[in-house]
């Protein structure tokens, strides 16, 4: 998962060049980079065929799955109701699943709680590059594109992740220090109400600067919305900085935890339901959306920093006794 998020991190880089580009010489030649870049990338992926592992498809566990959660939901979300004995008893019908699909069933849905927090986590991640850009057109850039800013994000992952992997991580180990993925998740998501607490103390700043206070670029003061509150948009550093911390502590441990807790048969299912948390926080951005103008982003900014650090407590105070026991079980 470093692997991907390294990746990831060094392809969005093109940020730099892409802005520049569309700032310079227009947007058709930015798009047309990122069109290049996605044929080269189908190019790789053909001349390297014969070194992937292509496993044959053995059927999907969703059919069987989704009827199951029908079947409990229908009878007061017991999932022991949908046991093959159960059902014939019911409905005299025979199910495809055994017996023990239903204990998979419920190993993997405990494990699942932990992806609900995450909605609100990828909110706070779609931050940087929605609000705060638009945060950075309000204050005083000094020439830096506004929508340069997130590329330190994914410069604080190239920069950070190398030295949590090979660093950080082993001399824990060394330490006999436990740092399982629960706990790095918490630690995760402590970074980022972090990050959103401080985007809220940067725009209670501009808010508070003039010349157009808690209205940017649109009093008189500021003739045709061309000069924007006096504050450097240096101050958005650390947001940047603390989201990158967070993304390298809670990623890779959220689908490291899917792959530990999940049985066999379940792994795929909940590393996409956690995808899936991805767009649930952006669907809740949609909802948020009468919330991202002024004079209300210092309010929302504030809340998602107080929502993600109850998630923090959370998920440390909630799971970390399923953690202590897999750990002493491992160990025995």
């Amino acid at each position: 998962m470093s692997t991907i998020g390294r990746c990831v991190n060094i392809g969005s880089q093109a940020i730099v060049a892409s802005t520049l580009i569309e700032k310079n010489i227009g947007f058709w030649v930015a798009f047309l980079i990122c069109t290049c870049a996605i044929f080269l990338g189908l190019i790789l992926l053909y001349l390297g065929r014969n070194n992937y592992v292509n496993l044959p498809p053995d059927g999907s566990v969703l059919p069987s799955a989704w009827k199951v959660i029908y079947i409990a939901v229908r009878n007061g979300f017991r999932l022991d109701a949908a046991r093959p004995e159960k059902v014939v008893e019911d409905t005299g019908k025979t199910v495809k699943w055994r017996h023990s699909f239903i204990e998979e069933m419920k190993k993997a849905l405990v494990a699942a709680r932990i992806g609900v927090p995450f909605i609100v986590y990828w909110l706070c991640q779609n931050q940087i590059t929605s609000n705060t850009v638009s945060q950075a057109a309000n204050m005083e850039t000094s020439g830096v594109p506004n929508d340069l800013m997130p590329d330190l994000n994914a410069i604080t992952v190239l920069l950070c992740l190398p030295l949590a992997t090979h660093g950080l991580y082993p001399l824990l180990r060394k330490l006999r220090i436990s740092f399982p993925p629960v706990t790095r998740i918490a630690l995760g998501f402590l970074l980022e109400a972090t990050a959103m607490g401080f985007a809220a103390g940067v725009q209670g700043y501009i808010y508070a600067s003039g010349p157009c206070y808690d209205h940017p670029r649109t009093c008189p003061a500021s003739p045709d919305g061309k000069l924007p509150n006096r504050v450097s948009v240096a101050m958005q550093i650390p947001i940047y900085v603390f989201e990158g911390l967070g993304e390298i502590f809670s990623n890779p441990a959220m689908y490291e935890y899917a792959f530990t807790e999940a049985p066999h048969s379940m792994k795929a299912v909940l590393q996409a339901f956690f995808a899936l948390t991805a767009a649930g926080g952006s669907a809740l951005g949609l909802a948020l959306t009468p919330t991202y103008k002024d004079p209300y982003l210092l309010a929302m900014y504030a809340s998602l920093a107080g929502t993600m650090f109850v998630g923090a407590v959370g998920v440390y105070a909630l799971l970390r006794p399923r953690r202590t026991r897999t750990d002493s079980e491992a160990g025995s």
